[in-house]
């Protein structure tokens, strides 16, 4: 059995979240077991019920961005170890800057969006572009990085030199089940 671990900040409900869930949904849990590491404490909005309902095992290291940065390694190590874990898959920068300085298992990242236009929008100008600087300077240090869409990566390669290939988000086949039948009476 492969062992995956996930690494997130926190699982509120957004659009990588949401991608992380229909990821694992779909993995043959004969094959694949899932572990999720969350950095922080869960809020009102979390998908943690969700993904413990897909047979996931929820590890959370409550910890402030503040004291993470601190901490954070140490215990995903530890996570890593104890459970034998083969994988480890980050989501977002928080979880990519830690999972980049892993060196006892493979890494695996996906880049869910163009750091170098969410970033400034988020955190203002001159913080977003170190932010998005510093994330991209990361990706380069894990084993295997993708982009979320042909867009990120062009963007990526276009303004940055930077070829990172892409991995198509999917899309729940459960949820739009409708729009298949109409597509195979066409």
């Amino acid at each position: 059995m492969i062992k995956i671990a996930y690494v997130v900040s926190t699982l509120k409900r957004s659009g990588p979240i949401n991608i992380l869930y229909n990821i694992v949904k779909y993995l043959d849990k004969r094959e694949f077991q899932v572990y999720i590491i969350s950095l922080s404490n869960e809020g009102d909005n979390s998908r943690k019920d969700d993904f413990i309902d897909l047979g996931c095992e929820i590890l959370n290291l409550g910890f402030s961005r503040f004291e993470g940065i601190f901490k954070s390694k140490k215990n995903i190590i530890k996570i890593i170890k104890e459970n034998n874990i083969n994988i480890v898959h980050g989501h977002g920068i928080r979880a990519d800057f830690l999972i980049s300085k892993l060196e006892c298992v493979k890494t695996f990242s996906t880049l869910h969006n163009y750091p170098y236009y969410d970033y400034p929008m988020t955190y203002g100008k001159i913080k977003g572009y170190i932010m998005a600087y510093l994330h991209l300077k990361q990706l380069k240090k894990i084993n295997c990085a993708r982009a979320c869409s042909k867009s990120v990566s062009d963007m990526l390669k276009e303004k940055n030199n930077y070829d990172i290939r892409y991995v198509q988000n999917g899309v729940d086949l459960d949820k739009y089940s409708i729009v298949n039948e109409e597509r195979k009476k066409n």
